[in-house]
């Protein structure tokens, strides 16, 4: 078959991600906004993200990555899991305005999510966005741009209700049971912290029933592992992700709904502000020791009269190298203008033995028949005449 030539593909509009591993760097190409979308969650088609399935080592000029080097450092993984690797591990390039851009985005979504998974622990009531900001700022919290905002939200929670009082919104959850497992179920949810006064319905059917109750968040995966592994025939799911209480009518206190600091993390700050006034005392008290104390000036004369001495030393040594130098550079001077005498200062690199001593007669020797002579012959590969060889040379052309 006879082989036609392929179109170039051009590369517009399209981000690298570049992976490195062991000083060695790996590029593919896809769609900047795709590859955050793959990112996020948002986008499952991999061929939507990439432009052109192919690992680079550089996708700049276009220098495919060698099968052995995908061998070496990837061992056994297959060309699309390598892809995906990439797509997920590597960095994308940006620029300054896009990432503040994207950073932003990625900040209002995990400000979003910890406004609706966390509530006030007494009236169970959303907090304010701009509290929760506030909050965020408190904890000096980061925004990675390489991690998914839900990720970061969930690790943001952790550190807040470390240091507010507040808490996640609690689940509601639908438990389905055989008839004869509803005293075993009632039991098992007792042994995980899971009481009866949390149960919002119970509905019974001839074979079964359902009930509904309110756990913690922490709580889930211990009602799924004990229904997948301790109660046979035991069905959970999830009715609502948050619970939370918007009638404001129905709610004792109303006020409380701001983000306030727990006891403990008061008690810190207390505590630290203790510290920081007791070590500035101690430091303003070493000062005014240090002051207090009087030199002895007996010490004082001893040490100025021995750096005296130092310095007489350090200045004979300095005198007697400047002499040395001196001497040395007087006896240069004078060889060189011994040599300069024996043979003119300046010489022609084209004739043999041509030195002079004044700029005007290296001038007039250029314009020279011995000098124009010493040019051809240099054309020639011939080897230069002396003034002397010269004139001998022309004598014997002159005879014959």
């Amino acid at each position: 078959m006879i082989k036609q030539p392929t179109g170039i593909i051009q590369l517009t509009n399209v981000a690298f991600i570049k992976y490195k591993i062991n000083k060695m760097s790996f590029e593919i190409v896809c769609y900047k906004n795709k590859a955050i979308n793959w990112r996020n969650g948002v986008e499952k088609d991999i061929s939507e993200v990439l432009q052109v399935d192919e690992i680079y080592t550089s996708a700049s000029h276009g220098t495919i990555a060698k099968k052995a080097d995908l061998q070496k450092y990837f061992e056994n993984m297959k060309k699309m899991e390598i892809i995906k690797l990439i797509l997920e591990k590597g960095e994308l390039q940006m620029g300054e305005k896009e990432r503040a851009v994207q950073q932003s985005n990625i900040y209002n979504d995990i400000v979003n999510i910890i406004t609706e998974k966390c509530v006030h622990p007494d009236s169970n009531r959303k907090f304010p966005v701009n509290q929760i900001q506030q909050a965020m700022k408190s904890i000096n919290f980061v925004v990675k741009n390489d991690q998914p905002a839900k990720k970061q939200a969930l690790e943001c929670i952790k550190i807040l209700t470390k240091k507010y009082y507040m808490k996640r919104a609690d689940i509601l959850v639908s438990v389905s049971v055989p008839k004869e497992k509803h005293e075993e179920l009632l039991q098992k949810l007792q042994a995980i912290n899971i009481l009866e006064t949390k149960i919002q319905k119970t509905i019974q059917t001839q074979n079964k029933i359902e009930i509904s109750v309110i756990i913690e968040s922490n709580k889930l995966r211990d009602i799924l592992l004990l229904a997948k592994e301790q109660i046979e025939g035991c069905f959970v799911e999830e009715i609502d992700t948050t619970v939370k209480n918007d009638q404001t009518q129905q709610i004792e206190n109303v006020q409380t709904v701001n983000l306030e600091l727990r006891q403990n993390t008061e008690e810190e700050k207390k505590i630290d502000e203790k510290e920081d006034q007791s070590s500035e005392s101690e430091h303003n008290e070493h000062k005014l020791k240090k002051k207090k104390k009087k030199k002895n000036p007996q010490i004082d004369l001893k040490a100025q009269q021995e750096k005296e001495k130092e310095f007489k030393n350090l200045q004979q040594k300095l005198e007697e190298l400047n002499i040395v130098k001196d001497q040395q550079q007087i006896e240069a001077n004078i060889i060189h203008n011994e040599q300069k005498d024996i043979k003119g200062s300046k010489k022609c690199t084209f004739c043999k033995d041509a030195y002079f001593y004044t700029n005007e007669e290296y001038r007039q020797h250029f314009k020279t028949e011995w000098h124009l002579y010493n040019l051809k012959s240099k054309s020639n590969n011939e080897p230069p005449l002396s003034e002397i060889e010269y004139k001998v040379n022309q004598m014997d052309k002159n005879f014959q």
